[in-house]
């Protein structure tokens, strides 16, 4: 026999018995069917970690399959909100404790939460911010607490700034339509970037931003000023529908779109001006002792629509909020699956 047909004999033996060799597997070693569905990572794992704020050009974004938002660099506030047709201006207000705006010194980003702390030698501050899919609501859940021996007196606020028009007749692209104090915009200016970038800060503080350069489309143009957070608040675009002890309702009157905001832990204060409000704790916290924070924002066509939205959510905010977390896992959980009820195909 010649060493060609040797060698063509062998590669024949050779491949019939790993067919029979996996013939064979499938009645021996795995008789028993693997659940393949093991193999999904789950969403913790391909989630964010702890980043320092100091480290990351961009923040962590919030979103429920119909809305998004991106988090700014201090402990509360997002900007960028958008649901179409609901469009939100500049940002949705800072939290201060005595008298200063916490500055964010870690973030870390899920798919159904952003989370962001920090911490100072008399308190640390932690935060997370939730969308609840499918529906216009924003939930956050803020916690103060103190480190130390002693007994320390702390005065919170929280601006709360429903600063939403709706632009239902409008197109949306890349440069959507957008709010500012001066009514609609479609182009890009620096003005929010400097908004956003000077949270926290002084007028002897600020510093200048020239444009937006994540905008693709080269639209952006620049101004010598922005507007800060009193202005925002008091602004004439907007109009005090309803205030009472936790709740405001706000009206646009540029599109006539409505937001709200609900207190779920009642303040000592809540003070209405036109866009929003600010509400105020008077906390004394223990050694080692916590304060625990919520508010919820939603947003309508009309005041009873807004009402109506508080009579479903404003009395069950922990149920809500622990619902987020599992729909976004079951939706992935979902998705992998053949003739699944999300996606008309599957993963991967």
């Amino acid at each position: 026999m010649s060493i060609k047909m040797k060698k063509s004999r062998m590669k024949k033996i050779f491949i019939s018995s790993v067919i029979l060799l996996n013939i064979c597997s499938g009645f021996l070693g795995f008789s028993q069917s693997k659940n393949i569905y093991q193999n999904i990572p789950t969403l913790e794992e391909v989630s964010g970690v702890w980043m320092n704020a100091d480290t990351a050009a961009i923040e962590p974004s919030v979103r429920n399959f119909r809305a998004q938002a991106l988090c700014n660099r201090d402990i509360t506030s997002l900007s960028w909100f958008a649901s179409a047709p609901y469009s939100g201006g500049y940002h949705t207000g800072v939290m201060k404790v005595n008298g200063k705006v916490p500055v964010a010194q870690q973030w870390r980003w899920y798919p159904w939460q952003a989370l962001r702390k920090m911490a100072t030698p008399t308190y640390a501050i932690s935060s997370a911010i939730r969308m609840l899919p499918d529906n216009d609501l924003v939930m956050w859940k803020v916690k103060i607490s103190n480190p130390t021996g002693k007994v320390q007196k702390i005065t919170i606020s929280q601006d709360l700034i429903g600063f939403i028009s709706r632009y239902e007749k409008e197109q949306w692209p890349w440069s959507y339509p957008y709010p500012t104090t001066k009514g609609k915009i479609n182009p890009r200016t620096n003005e929010i970037v400097n908004v956003r970038n000077n949270i926290g800060r002084g007028p002897d503080d600020y510093t200048h931003t020239v444009a937006d350069i994540s905008d693709p489309t080269g639209m952006y143009t620049e101004v010598g000023s922005w507007p800060n957070d009193s202005s925002i608040l008091n602004s004439d675009k907007y109009q005090i529908e309803f205030s009472d002890a936790r709740q405001l309702v706000m009206r646009d009157s540029e599109t006539g779109s409505f937001s709200s905001f609900y207190v779920v832990d009642a303040p000592n204060e809540l003070v209405a001006k036109k866009s929003g409000g600010t509400a105020t704790w008077e906390v004394t916290l223990k050694p080692h002792e916590e304060k625990i924070i919520r508010f919820m924002m939603t947003y309508a066509s009309s005041a009873s629509a807004i009402q109506s939205n508080w009579s479903k959510w404003k009395n069950n905010f922990e149920s809500l909020y622990s619902s987020v977390e599992q729909t976004w896992k079951s939706r992935w959980a979902e998705i992998f699956k053949p003739n699944n009820s999300i996606l008309s195909g599957c993963f991967p």
